[in-house]
């Protein structure tokens, strides 16, 4: 098996998919592969395509099947959760056995093994005090509840055919329409200066405000630096590319991302610990290959704050597997 399918099966979850699948698509692809050596002179390469090509039906199969499940998921492991925090002098061992039955609800990623974490270190600390063990897994185990149950606030509509934000200790891999946006530069690091210019361009030429706000970074030495803001348009055939007064307009082509949702305000503490998660994650799953410089999608204004603000942090990647970048 492909190592790029292998961690699709790995991020997904859902063997049972494909093994459901299995027996059709095996007769299919072979019915499919036969009609093709008959038609072509050069078999291999010919049935090489079309098992690549099913290769990635699969793929992104698994992929949707996680972007279904894992919302629901989420909202049941919260319920977990919630339902043994109510219990009144609830023990250490009746927390630990709900964030179990939290972390088996939850499809294999990032948010499961924070569950499964937070519960380890419970028991670790209960070896000294076992009532400050109990204690300090209720705080904990109420604000992972909380990131479960959390959605979105979005106050603009997303551009056409862009997926739903990340949620909150999800990595997930992410697939982007092509899309047209606004830029302007930093400056110093400066970000009201780019929101204005991209604010007076979005107003004077009647464009709608769409969420999120992108935001590319680069290296600084061992931090990252904001270099550019982007206002996103409604749809890739808006208005038209190119230089538009103190802004420029560009096109995005498709691309595929490793996207980490957080909750709360994007300080640069928090973006540097995510890009260095991001990194990692590409590095322990193969069939992933970091192809360009890492972003933030803002999804909301100064107006929202605290907990109900969300945004994600990505790094655009090449999957392999699909000959992407």
């Amino acid at each position: 098996m492909p190592s790029a399918i292998a961690f699709a099966l790995v991020l997904i979850g859902a063997s049972t998919v494909a093994r459901a699948a299995a027996p059709e698509s095996a007769a299919t692809e072979s019915a499919a592969a036969g009609s093709l050596v008959e038609a072509s002179g050069d078999a291999s390469v010919e049935i090489d395509a079309h098992t690549r090509s099913a290769e990635r039906e699969r793929f992104e199969l698994r992929l949707a099947v996680w972007n279904a499940e894992q919302p629901r998921r989420r909202t049941r492991a919260a319920e977990t959760l919630r339902s043994a925090l109510a219990v009144r002098g609830a023990t250490l061992e009746q927390l630990i056995a709900a964030a179990e039955r939290a972390e088996d609800t939850l499809l294999d990623g990032t948010a499961a093994r924070l569950v499964e974490t937070t519960a380890t270190q419970a028991r670790w600390r209960a070896l000294s005090d076992r009532d400050a063990a109990t204690a300090w897994l209720a705080k904990r185990l109420d604000g992972l509840a909380s990131d479960l149950a959390f959605q979105p606030y979005l106050e603009a509509d997303l551009p056409e055919g862009f997926p739903q934000p990340t949620l909150p200790h999800d990595v997930e891999l992410k697939r982007y329409p092509r899309y047209r946006m606004a830029t302007a530069p930093m400056g110093s690091g400066r970000q009201d200066g780019a929101f204005w210019k991209l604010f007076q361009h979005i107003q004077s030429n009647e464009i709608p405000m769409t969420a999120p706000v992108e935001t590319t970074y680069e290296a600084d030495g061992e931090r990252m630096r904001a270099t550019t803001m982007a206002f996103l348009y409604e749809g890739p055939e808006q208005g038209r590319a190119g230089e538009a007064g103190a802004v420029d307009v560009v096109d995005v082509g498709e691309q595929w991302v490793v996207s980490m949702g957080l909750r709360g305000y994007d300080s640069r503490e928090r973006i540097d610990a995510a890009h260095a998660a991001l990194l990692e994650y590409v590095a322990v799953h193969g069939g992933l290959e970091v192809v360009g410089e890492m972003r933030t999608m803002g999804y909301n204004s100064p107006m929202v704050m605290g907990a109900r603000r969300t945004f994600e942090v990505q790094v655009p990647v090449r999957v392999q597997l699909l000959g992407d970048a």
